[in-house]
C-alpha cells in the first residue's frame, strides 16, 4: 500500500486483508554474464516472447532453475507444445551442483493438447493456480501452437488465444510475475503468421535468437538492437556455471543493481558466459 510519504507492506496471507498488488521482486537473471548484460533481465511484471529458443534449447530450464534458487520462488509451466522435460531440469540441477529433489517439486506442470484445453489453463485455471503456489515465474511454451488447428476455424482461434493472452497479461501485471512465452518451434516462424502480430501486441518485451553459426547465437530486440554471443561447445561448462546462485554469490551486489528501467545497453560481440 503506497502513501505519499512511505510504502507499507502487508502480508499476502494475513487473514482478512485484501490482494493489494504484486510483492517487490528482482529481475530474473539466465546465470550468463553477457546475456544479463544485454538483456538486462526479465522485469517482473511484465511478458516477454522468446522466439527460436529451439537454437538455446538449455535456456529455458535453466531460467526455470534459477527461478527457485535464486528467488527461491515457486514456478508455474503451461505447457502447449508437449515439450516439458523433468530430466532437462533435472540435469540443469546438477551441472549447477544442486540436488533435482530440492527443486523439481517447485516447478508446477500443466499440459494442454487442443487449444480448448490451453484457453481454459490460462482463463480459468491460472489466478487459481498463482494463488494456490504464489508463484515468481511463469512460463508458457508454445502458446499459440494448439490455435494451428485446421478444426478451429481461423477467426475462432484468433478470438481464443487474444482472450488467453490478455488474461496472461492481466495476471502478469496484477501478481507482478515474470512471464515468459516460450516459442520452441522447429519450423521457422513466417513473417506472415497469422498469431504473429497478436503475440507481440500482448508481450511488453520481444527477444529473437538466431544461430548464427555452431559456435555463435545472435540476440536481437524488440527495439532492434543485437548482439552476438560465442557459445562454448555443448558439454563444456563456463565459469558462471560453478555459480550455484546465478551470476553472483555471497553477498555480492548484483551486476545490474543501479541500472535504471530501460536503461540503454550497447551493441557489441559478447561472450556466452
Amino acid at each position: 500500500m503506497e502513501t505519499d510519504r512511505e510504502t507499507i507492506t502487508v502480508p499476502r496471507d494475513h487473514p482478512g486483508v485484501p490482494h493489494l498488488g504484486p510483492p517487490s521482486r528482482r529481475r530474473l537473471l539466465t546465470g550468463i554474464k553477457s546475456m544479463d548484460r544485454f538483456l538486462g533481465g526479465f522485469a517482473p511484471g511484465q511478458v516477454t516472447l522468446l522466439r527460436g529458443l529451439h537454437h538455446a534449447p538449455t535456456l529455458l530450464p535453466r531460467l526455470l532453475v534459477l527461478a527457485v534458487l535464486d528467488r527461491g520462488e515457486d514456478v508455474v509451466l503451461v505447457d502447449g507444445g508437449n515439450v516439458a522435460d523433468p530430466f532437462s531440469l533435472s540435469a540443469i540441477c546438477r551441472r549447477l551442483r544442486v540436488r533435482p529433489r530440492d527443486v523439481l517439486p517447485r516447478v508446477h506442470i500443466a499440459r494442454a493438447f487442443t487449444s480448448f484445453q490451453m484457453s481454459s489453463i490460462l482463463e480459468d485455471a491460472l489466478p487459481a493456480a498463482v494463488e494456490e503456489h504464489s508463484p515468481g515465474v511463469l512460463a508458457i511454451t508454445c502458446v499459440d501452437e494448439l490455435y494451428h488447428d485446421d478444426n478451429v476455424g481461423r477467426d475462432q482461434a484468433t478470438v481464443l488465444l487474444g482472450r488467453a493472452l490478455d488474461r496472461v497479461r492481466e495476471v502478469t501485471e496484477r501478481e507482478g510475475l515474470v512471464t515468459l512465452l516460450a516459442d520452441l518451434r522447429l519450423r521457422p516462424r513466417k513473417s506472415m503468421d497469422r498469431f504473429s502480430a497478436l503475440l507481440d501486441a500482448r508481450a511488453h518485451e520481444a527477444v529473437t535468437l538466431e544461430r548464427r553459426s555452431r559456435r555463435s547465437l545472435r540476440l536481437r530486440r524488440r527495439d532492434g538492437r543485437t548482439a552476438v554471443l560465442a557459445s562454448p561447445p555443448p558439454g563444456q561448462l563456463s565459469l558462471d556455471e560453478f555459480e550455484v546462485t546465478g551470476i553472483w554469490n555471497g553477498g555480492t551486489p548484483s551486476p545490474l543493481e543501479g541500472m535504471e528501467e530501460g536503461a540503454s545497453v550497447p551493441t557489441r560481440r559478447w561472450r556466452f558466459g
